[in-house]
């Protein structure tokens, strides 16, 4: 166990490693900012589809699944670099409290873009249980289920997986963790998640590759751009 470890130095330590996660105490947050319960949007499926709609545009769509998409994975890669971040830090040991009664986000650049957490605090439980099934699996749940009861165009629940997936591979991404590590973490994913994606060996290294399109490329139909871990993209 890291003796003297507390969990206000956890947080600065990420937010030292990697200088663009905003992650604070509500104490320190900015208080410009419209800070948005994760509880509520969590549980809450038209209060989320409100404020995903609220971002549309800035994306650059009018479509509520490309909106819904691009929201949930900028989503969980915040949720996530607070939980994976904790954990690659204190070499496994620590586990910030991620759940959402928890937690709040900001928007910033039309998509969730700041953390602040009620209270700074470990949260006990595995990372993957807690992250999962306490957080995002009924994020999830949610976005899938408004999406397809009030949202114009059908969300896929498989996609809205392989954003979650990739959300967390960027977090260990970000903390410069794309190795055994982040394959271990998804081993131990629920299946959905297993699902979602896969290392695979690169000259580089291990390179995250996920088996559904986020709907990036419909922005500009007739100029498609394709993310790095795309499978539209060719094989090699």
């Amino acid at each position: 166990m890291m003796d003297g470890l507390t969990p206000p130095t956890l947080l600065e330590q990420m937010t030292t490693a990697v200088s663009y996660l905003r992650v604070a105490s509500r104490r320190d947050a900015d208080d410009e900012l419209e800070w948005l319960r994760c509880a509520q949007l969590v549980n809450d499926g038209e209060y989320l589809l409100g404020v995903v709609r609220s971002t549309a545009a800035g994306r650059g769509t009018d479509r509520d699944d490309i909106a819904m998409s691009l929201f949930a994975q900028a989503y969980a890669f915040r949720i996530a670099s607070v939980a994976i971040g904790a954990s690659l830090l204190s070499g496994g040991e620590r586990l910030l409290d991620v759940r959402p009664a928890n937690m709040s986000i900001a928007l910033g650049r039309h998509r969730p873009n700041a953390v602040a957490m009620n209270h700074v605090k470990f949260g006990s439980g595995s990372l993957n249980d807690v992250l999962f099934d306490e957080h995002l699996a009924p994020f999830v749940a949610t976005a899938h289920a408004v999406a397809n009861e009030r949202a114009d165009n059908r969300v896929g629940e498989n996609m809205l997986w392989g954003n979650i997936a990739t959300g967390c591979a960027a977090a260990f991404g970000a903390f410069g963790a794309a190795d055994h590590r982040a394959i271990e973490f998804f081993d131990k994913s629920p299946e959905p998640v297993r699902a979602a994606g896969q290392y695979v060996e690169s000259t580089d290294g291990w390179a995250w590759e996920r088996n559904s399109c986020c709907l990036w490329f419909q922005i500009l139909p007739d100029d498609p751009f394709y993310c790095q871990d795309c499978p539209r993209n060719p094989a090699a």
